[in-house]
């Protein structure tokens, strides 16, 4: 996948929402989760099929995806109404019918359909420890087999790393916040049957990037 061009398409997503507000917010995101993890991401999405993101906020990275794979289908979750109408209008703006977004509280409601990846980015440290037992379940369930839950999150270590990337979410989140080293992460993961590698990622600002690459064992 050429992501040689990812500037424009970027660009692109960032001008088709109409608040400079948001787009402020965009850019700021855009740089966190830099284009080098955004190539990382899209390796796992599958061949065909639904790809869902959980916690998918405005819909940046899903719209992401959308360009560099129009043929699949895609479903965003999030709870916050105006991110989803704000990621719907976007979503129109750049005539991307093949992504729908919902509005759903998966502390409450952690159903999904059937698809062939699930994407949960800077999610399960916001969820508390039931939740997220239940939504990896949920997850399980709904996945082809070989369908893949892929989680993006923060490492607790090193310490320093995981106080500045606490701090931030603290002033732009101010909600409950609580990473999980990455024994207990997989041990989550794996807990549901799911076999599970993680890569670690390399960023220029001091973010401790971790993703969890969690497969449904096939039977």
């Amino acid at each position: 996948m050429d992501h040689t061009n990812h500037r424009p398409i970027v660009e692109r997503i960032i001008r088709s929402y109409s608040s400079p507000i948001i787009r402020l917010y965009c850019r700021i995101r855009f740089k966190i989760i830099n284009i080098n993890i955004l190539a990382k991401l899209c390796e796992y999405l599958p061949q065909e099929g639904l790809v869902t993101d959980v916690g998918c906020g405005f819909g940046l990275f899903l719209l992401y995806y959308c360009a560099q794979r129009p043929e699949l289908n895609y479903a965003g979750y999030d709870l916050n109404r105006q991110r989803i109408e704000e990621a719907r209008r976007a979503a129109e703006r750049l005539g991307m019918k093949q992504v729908v977004f919902h509005e759903r509280d998966v502390r409450k409601d952690t159903s999904l359909s059937s698809c062939g990846t699930v994407f949960m980015l800077d999610l399960m440290h916001h969820l508390p420890p039931p939740v997220r037992e239940e939504l990896v379940r949920e997850a399980h369930k709904q996945l082809q087999p070989g369908g893949l839950l892929i989680i993006k999150d923060i490492l607790t270590r090193p310490y320093w790393k995981m106080l500045f990337t606490y701090l931030l979410d603290k002033v732009m989140m101010n909600g409950f916040t609580q990473y999980l080293a990455q024994e207990e992460m997989r041990g989550l993961l794996e807990r549901h049957d799911f076999s599970v590698r993680q890569e670690t990622l390399r960023d220029p600002l001091p973010y401790p990037h971790v993703i969890y690459i969690a497969r449904k064992k096939e039977k």
